[in-house]
C-alpha cells in the first residue's frame, strides 16, 4: 500500500497481495548452426509469472546490450516479458554461457539464473528447418510494444515469412508504421485490439519448410477519470463525482482520503457538504490482471462555520472571575457574536465584561468572554454565534448565579408563520423552583391554544401562527416565593408562498416564452428577483425582468441553446424568502462541431472520421456507406462487421485498412429537431509498395539462364531498384538485362542473368518504393555446380584392417552434397609405391549422413573437418585412397590420392600340412608347410611348436622356435619312451602368433636319447624346454 500527503488528503494506491514464494529462473543449454540462429529462454515458476520480467541477459558474464532487431542487431531480446534471446547470424565465437537476471516488480528482488552454454558448429549436411522454439501464447497491453520471436535451425539457414489470420485467409505480414518484420522477429508497436488473434511464422529454404502459430492476446488498458478532477463547493451544497471507466468490465469501489466510501456505483454524490468531505477521493477499477485509479479533490469554497468548542452549564455564587470561550472554523473566518437571553453583549457596558477573538494554529476562530466579577444579573442564557458570508451557527446554556429573581427588559419578538418558535423568559437569579407563561391572565397551558410551555420553562410555539400573536407575561419564582414578572408583545408575519411555474416542453430555437412567478399568500410588501443557474441572469440573453405587487414575468423574446438552464425565482418580504426553480430546456436542431473531413490512411492501419455534433436532445450519430452513386444508395453499416466500430464522440473507426474500406461514407446526426445534418466524405486506402513474400530461395544451374520475379503491389507509381549483395545491378553487361511490367495493383520485374556463373550467386534485393512506403524482397540465388574435390585428405587414424580418413569440405556447388565417392588399391611397398592403377580400383560410395564432423579441440580456430572410416582393407598392406564429392548436379574431381600401410596383425591362418613322426627311441619330427602368404599380415618371422604328454601326472608344456619364415620341421629328442605326446604349430610375426594347428599326437619309440632339430637352409631353430630334457639344434 501506498500513502501520499496531498494537501493534507490521502491518497491510496493500489492494494497487492505480495505472497512469500520462494522462485528462481533457468536458461536451457542451446545449440545453434553457424549461420543460423540460437535461441535461449528464461524460465520463470508459473506463480510469479505475473510479476517478474526479465532485466538483463549475460553473456560470459558480462551485460548484453541488444540492439533493435530493425537495426540489424544480432542479440535480440523478444516475448512479452523479455525472456526470449535470439542469437543471430550466430558464429562459432557466440558458443559460450548465458544467464538471465529476473527482477520481481513488486518485492524488486532479482535472480540469476544459472550459466547456460550455446554451442555453435557448422552444419554437417543439408537440411530443412527445423522448428525450435515460437512465442506461442503472449499476452501484451493495449498501447504496449511486443516482439513474437521465432526460431528454427536448418542448412543453409532458413529465411522467415510472417502471415496473419485474418477472416480465415493468411495474409503476409507487410512493413508498416506500427508492425515491422526483421527475419525471426515480429514487431507489432502501441498494439491495438485488432492485433489480437493468430500470427504464423514460416521459416523455408530450397529444402522444405516448417510452420508456427504465435496467439497475440491484447488486454484493453484499464483507463480510469473522474470528473470533475477538482470542486470546490460551498459548505451545505452537494457535489458529484463520476468514474468514468474504458478497457473492459471492472469492479469498482471509492475512497475518501483511503478510507472506504459509498457503494460500488461508478456515480458518488456527497449531500450536505461541510469540512469532514474535504480531500481526495479516488475510484478504483479492479479486474483480475489489472487495475486502475484516478483521483479527484474537493476543497471547500465559502463554507458555514462549524463550533469545535462550547461551554457547558454551570452554577456560580457571585464574586469569582469566569471565561466563556466557543472555537469555530469556516471560510471565510468566521465572527462570534456574545448574547445574553437573545441580546447583544456589549463589549464596553461595563468594565467587568470583555470579549476576545482570535485564531489559533489549527485555523479556528476562538473567542472568550471574560467576567471579572460574577453578580447575580450576570446570569441568564448565553449564547456564542459565529457567523461568515455562507451561515451561522450558534451554541446556548445558562449560565446560574445565586440570587434573587430578576427579568429582564423583553422588547416586541417577531415570528414567522409556519415556523417552529421556542421563546425564552430572559431571568436571572438562582434558584428558581418555578417558570410561568400567561396569556389574557390565563397560564398557556390551559388556554385552549397551541401555545405550550416547555420543561425549562420556554414559551412554544410549535408552529406558530397568526392566532398566537399578543401579550404574554413571564412570571419567575424563587423556592423562598421572591418572583418577578414582566410582559412580552409577539407579532407573527406570514412568508411569501410562491406558485408553482414550468417552461413549455417544445420550445425550439427561434421561440419566445413568458414565465409567470406569483405569490399565493403572505405579508406586503414581497420583492422578486430571478436567478439563472444560481447566478444573476447575463445581461447578455437579454431577458426582460417586470414585476408587480404579487407576481413578477419573465420575457425571452427569441429563445437560443443559451438560455437552457435552471430558473429561479425568489419572492421575500419582511418574515422569509422562498424560491421556486424551474428548467428551461430550448431543443436545438443539430449542428457540427467537428465536420466530418475526406481522410486517406496506409494499408492495414486504422482509419478515423471524425464526426461530432451538438443539439439539444443530443443527436444520435450514424454512419452509412455508399454502394452506388446515388444518395439512396448508402446503407448503414453493419454491428456485425467487427472492422468498424462508434466512437462515443461520433468518430468512425476502421482498422485495419483494406481497399473495400474506400468509398464514400455519410454522417448522418438526427435528434427530431429539424431536417437533421448530413455529410458525405471519401475515404481512400493507399497501398504501400510490398511484397506477398520477404523472401524467396532459387537455384540454377552453372551456365543456365537465372529469371529472377520480383512483383511488388501498391498504389503507383512505383520504383524498383535490384542490387547484388548491397551494389547495384550492373546493367550495362550483355548477360544481364531487366524488364517490367505495370499494371494498376503494382508492378512485375524480370532480372536475366544469361550463363549463370558461380559468381552470380548471393543476395539480390528487389526494392519497391512508392509515395507511401518501401519494401524490398530478397532473392538467395544459389548457382549449382558440380562441388569442387575435397581438401585436405589424410589419414587420421589406422588400424590392421581399417583406416580413419579425414578431410576439409571444398566448394559444394551451392548443392548439397549427397554422397562421398571413395577409391582405394593396393600399391604395394608403402615405402615406394607402385603407381595406381585406379580404371580398375574398387569404387565405395559413402552417404554424407555417414561422415562424422569433427572439430580438433587443440585448434585455435573453429574450422571443422568431415571423418570417415574404411573398413575391409588387409593388415600390412599399402593402399592409396582418393576422395570424390557428389551432389545433385554431379561428381567432383578426385583429390589427390593419399597412401596409407595398414598396421600388422598376428597370422590368420595356422601352418599348412603338419606332420609328427616317431624317428628314434625318445624322438619325434614335425614338419609343415608355410600358410598362405596373405594370411601372415606382416613379416612372417618363424614358427612356434609346442608338445606336452597326452597322459601322466606331469602335464607340463614345451616349446621350441624354428626362426624363419622357410623353416619346415624340427625334431622333438630326449623325450620319454613309449609314450604319447600332444604336438602344435603356429606361425608368427612381429605383432604375436596366429592360430595353432589341431592337436598332433604320437608315441615315441622305446629307448632314449636327446633332442634333435633339423632346418632347412639358412634358417634356424632355438629350443625351448619347460622339462629336464636335453636340447640340442644342429
Amino acid at each position: 500500500m501506498i500513502l501520499l500527503i496531498i494537501y493534507q488528503a490521502c491518497v491510496k494506491g493500489r492494494d497487492v497481495l505480495v505472497m512469500d514464494v520462494p522462485w528462481d529462473v533457468r536458461v536451457q543449454s542451446s545449440h545453434g548452426v553457424a549461420g543460423g540462429a540460437a535461441l535461449l529462454t528464461c524460465t520463470v515458476p508459473s506463480l510469479v509469472r505475473n510479476h517478474v520480467s526479465v532485466a538483463r541477459w549475460f553473456k560470459d558474464g558480462v551485460v548484453l546490450a541488444p540492439l533493435a532487431a530493425e537495426a540489424g542487431g544480432r542479440y535480440i531480446v523478444g516475448g512479452s516479458r523479455s525472456d526470449i534471446l535470439v542469437v543471430r547470424d550466430a558464429r562459432p565465437d557466440d558458443g559460450s554461457s548465458y544467464s538471465c537476471e529476473a527482477q520481481h516488480a513488486l518485492t524488486g528482488e532479482k535472480r540469476r539464473s544459472p550459466p547456460a552454454m550455446v554451442t555453435v558448429s557448422h552444419a554437417s549436411s543439408t537440411m530443412a528447418p527445423r522448428m525450435l522454439s515460437v512465442s506461442e501464447d503472449e499476452m501484451v497491453p493495449q498501447g504496449g510494444d511486443i516482439r513474437l520471436v521465432c526460431c528454427a535451425i536448418g542448412s543453409p539457414p532458413p529465411t522467415y515469412s510472417w502471415f496473419r489470420h485474418s477472416n480465415g485467409r493468411l495474409s503476409p505480414v507487410s512493413n508498416s508504421i506500427r508492425i515491422s518484420v526483421s527475419d525471426q522477429v515480429l514487431i507489432i508497436r502501441r498494439a491495438q485490439l485488432s492485433d489480437g488473434g493468430v500470427w504464423t511464422c514460416r521459416a523455408h529454404n530450397q529444402f522444405g519448410e516448417q510452420r508456427r502459430d504465435a496467439r497475440l492476446r491484447v488486454r484493453s488498458r484499464l483507463v480510469v477519470s473522474v470528473h470533475p478532477q477538482l470542486q470546490v463547493a460551498n459548505s451545505g451544497s452537494a457535489v458529484t463525482f463520476n468514474c468514468s471507466v474504458e478497457g473492459g468490465d471492472a469492479r469498482v469501489r471509492w475512497l475518501h482520503d483511503g478510507v472506504p466510501v459509498g457503494g460500488g456505483e461508478r456515480v458518488l454524490r456527497v449531500h450536505g457538504v461541510v469540512r469532514a468531505h474535504r480531500g481526495m477521493y479516488q475510484c478504483f477499477a479492479e479486474r483480475d490482471l489489472d487495475s486502475a485509479q484516478a483521483a479527484a479533490e474537493l476543497r471547500l469554497g465559502d463554507t458555514a462555520p462549524e463550533l469545535h468548542y462550547t461551554f457547558i452549564e454551570q452554577a456560580l455564587h457571585p464574586g469569582p472571575s469566569l471565561a466563556l470561550h466557543c472555537a469555530a472554523s469556516g471560510s471565510p473566518p468566521p465572527r462570534f457574536t456574545w448574547l445574553l437571553d437573545g441580546q447583544a453583549v456589549e463589549e464596553h457596558n461595563t468594565p467587568q465584561r470583555s470579549i476576545t477573538q482570535f485564531m489559533n494554529s489549527n485555523g479556528d476562530v476562538v473567542s472568550y468572554m471574560n467576567l471579572t466579577s460574577v453578580r447575580p444579573e450576570d446570569g441568564g442564557r448565553y449564547t456564542c454565534r459565529a457567523h461568515n458570508s455562507r451561515g451561522a451557527v450558534e451554541h446556548s446554556t445558562r449560565l446560574n448565579v445565586y440570587g434573587p429573581p430578576s427579568i429582564r427588559n423583553i422588547g416586541p419578538i417577531r415570528v414567522v408563520a409556519g415556523v417552529n418558535t421556542t421563546i425564552y423568559c430572559p431571568f436571572s437569579g438562582f434558584p428558581i423552583s418555578e417558570i410561568r407563561w400567561q396569556k389574557g391572565g390565563l397560564d398557556v397551558s390551559s388556554t385552549g391554544g397551541r401555545a405550550l410551555s416547555g420543561v425549562g420553562g420556554e414559551l412554544l410555539l410549535w408552529p406558530a401562527e397568526p392566532a398566537d400573536a399578543g401579550v404574554y407575561s413571564c412570571r419567575v419564582t424563587s423556592p423562598s416565593g421572591q418572583y418577578a414578572q414582566k410582559d412580552v408583545q409577539i407579532f407573527v408575519r406570514n412568508p411569501p408562498k410562491i406558485a408553482g411555474f414550468n417552461f413549455p416542453l417544445d420550445l425550439v430555437e427561434g421561440s419566445s416564452v413568458q414565465v409567470l412567478c406569483g405569490i399565493t399568500s403572505g405579508d406586503k410588501p414581497v420583492y422578486f428577483s430571478w436567478l439563472k443557474d444560481g447566478q444573476h441572469i447575463p445581461s447578455g440573453l437579454q431577458v426582460q425582468e417586470k414585476s408587480l405587487d404579487e407576481f413578477s414575468f419573465l420575457i425571452f423574446s427569441h429563445v437560443t441553446s443559451k438560455h437552457s438552464g435552471d430558473y429561479t425565482c425568489v419572492a421575500s418580504n419582511s418574515a422569509a424568502e422562498v424560491n421556486h426553480t424551474a428548467r428551461l430546456a430550448v431543443k436545438v436542431a443539430p449542428s457540427w462541431v467537428y465536420e466530418p473531413q475526406d481522410v486517406s490512411a496506409l494499408l492495414g492501419t486504422q482509419i478515423l472520421v471524425h464526426c461530432s455534433t451538438k443539439g439539444y436532445p443530443e443527436p444520435r450519430v450514424s454512419w452509412l456507406k455508399g454502394h452506388g452513386s446515388g444518395v439512396s444508395d448508402f446503407r448503414p453499416i453493419s454491428n456485425l462487421d467487427l472492422q468498424f466500430s462508434m466512437l462515443p464522440n461520433g468518430s468512425l473507426s476502421i482498422a485495419p485498412a483494406a481497399h473495400h474500406h474506400e468509398g464514400q461514407y455519410m454522417c448522418r446526426a438526427e435528434n427530431g429537431i429539424g431536417r437533421g445534418l448530413s455529410k458525405i466524405i471519401a475515404v481512400s486506402v493507399n497501398e504501400p509498395a510490398h511484397f506477398e513474400f520477404s523472401s524467396r530461395n532459387m537455384t540454377v544451374k552453372r551456365t543456365a539462364q537465372a529469371t529472377l520475379q520480383c512483383d511488388a503491389r501498391g498504389d503507383p507509381p512505383i520504383q524498383l531498384q535490384w542490387t547484388h549483395n548491397m551494389k547495384r545491378v550492373d546493367l550495362t553487361t550483355y548477360r544481364v538485362s531487366v524488364s517490367e511490367k505495370r499494371s494498376e495493383s503494382g508492378v512485375s520485374s524480370q532480372l536475366s542473368i544469361a550463363h549463370a556463373e558461380r559468381h552470380d550467386s548471393g543476395v539480390y534485393r528487389c526494392r519497391a518504393e512508392n509515395a507511401y512506403g518501401r519494401d524490398e524482397l530478397l532473392i538467395y540465388l544459389a548457382v549449382q555446380e558440380f562441388p569442387e574435390a575435397p581438401l585436405g585428405l589424410h589419414v587420421s587414424r589406422r588400424g590392421g584392417r581399417g583406416a580413419s580418413l579425414a578431410w576439409r569440405r571444398g566448394y559444394d556447388g551451392n548443392a548439397r552434397v549427397q554422397l562421398y565417392r571413395l577409391q582405394y588399391r593396393v600399391v604395394g611397398d608403402a615405402a615406394r609405391p607402385a603407381a595406381p592403377d585406379w580404371a580398375e580400383a574398387p569404387t565405395r560410395d559413402v552417404p554424407a549422413d555417414r561422415v562424422l564432423v569433427r572439430q580438433d579441440p587443440d585448434a585455435t580456430t573453429s574450422e571443422v573437418y568431415l571423418e570417415y572410416r574404411v573398413e575391409g582393407l588387409r593388415p600390412a598392406t599399402a593402399y592409396a585412397l582418393r576422395l570424390a564429392a557428389v551432389n545433385a548436379i554431379g561428381d567432383s574431381d578426385y583429390s589427390d590420392p593419399v597412401i596409407v600401410q595398414t598396421l600388422e596383425e598376428a597370422p590368420s591362418e595356422p601352418p599348412h600340412n603338419v606332420q609328427v613322426q616317431a624317428t628314434a627311441p625318445g624322438e619325434l619330427l614335425v614338419k609343415w608347410q608355410a600358410p598362405p602368404q596373405e594370411s601372415w599380415n606382416g613379416e612372417l618371422l618363424g614358427y612356434v611348436v609346442t608338445w606336452h604328454e597326452s597322459t601322466g601326472a606331469d602335464n607340463r608344456s614345451a616349446a621350441l622356435t624354428a626362426a624363419g619364415w622357410g623353416a619346415s620341421h624340427a625334431a622333438l629328442v630326449a623325450l620319454r619312451t613309449h609314450t604319447q605326446y600332444d604336438v602344435k604349430v603356429r606361425a608368427f610375426n612381429a605383432v604375436g602368433a596366429g592360430p595353432p594347428c589341431a592337436p598332433l599326437t604320437a608315441t615315441t619309440l622305446e629307448g632314449g636319447g636327446g633332442i634333435s632339430i633339423g632346418g632347412s637352409g639358412e634358417h634356424e631353430l632355438d629350443p625351448e624346454w619347460s622339462a629336464s630334457a636335453c636340447l640340442s639344434a644342429d
